[in-house]
């Protein structure tokens, strides 16, 4: 999967402490952009749009936090089942930028890298 094609799932809506989430599947965020742990998604749930942040989790997946107007919005309810569409949003991608070849020839030079 390219980081700009979308990706469907059906997760149900859980509870953690305060706040509704489900799990991404693996498969789907091992494909995206991942920023300091975090990947910037545009989405829907139940055909309802969305910008949302996936979050880390230790040894699982990450994890999308659903709040009470993507809840509205997509007209389900905590432990119900809904229709995910999320891909990356390429507006909030860090961008990465190649080390300039003096930089890069500096830092071997100097065993900084």
């Amino acid at each position: 999967m390219s980081t700009t094609s979308k990706s469907t799932f059906l997760a149900r809506i859980y509870q953690t402490g305060i706040n509704w989430c489900v799990d991404v599947p693996s498969e789907i965020t091992n494909a995206l952009i991942i920023d300091k742990g975090r990947i910037h998604i545009k989405g829907k749930i139940n055909e309802f749009s969305f910008l949302k942040t996936l979050m880390p989790v230790k040894n699982s997946s990450h994890r999308l936090f659903v709040n009470k107007k993507m809840m509205l919005g997509g007209k389900t309810a905590l432990g119900e089942v809904a229709v995910f569409e999320i891909q990356q949003d390429q507006d909030r991608v860090v961008k990465q930028y190649p080390v300039p070849n003096l930089l890069s020839q500096y830092l071997t030079k100097n065993k900084l890298s």
